[in-house]
């Protein structure tokens, strides 16, 4: 089985993502380039936000992968996270 390591997304891992892109009906997820992701303040460049809802996955010391977890509203944890932005 192979290790995966899940991580924080970092800046460097975030700024990596907006350089994928995707071919033919996958194309809707390609970013835009990180420049513009800053620009539109869009939640992968708001370090607090990254840090809190973003994951990386790392194989082999390689990002292969990124999710987001996100919270509902009525939860206590999202309250707290609230407080943190």
């Amino acid at each position: 089985m192979k290790d995966y390591v899940f991580t924080k997304l970092s800046e460097d891992y975030a700024k990596e993502t907006c350089s994928w892109k995707y071919e033919r009906e996958y194309s809707r997820y390609n970013f835009s380039d990180w420049d513009i992701v800053v620009e539109n303040l869009w939640d992968l460049s708001i370090d607090k936000k990254r840090e809190l809802e973003f994951i990386a996955i790392i194989l082999s010391n390689e990002l292969v992968a990124y999710g987001r977890i996100s919270l509902k509203e009525d939860m206590p944890l999202q309250r707290e996270y609230q407080s943190l932005l």
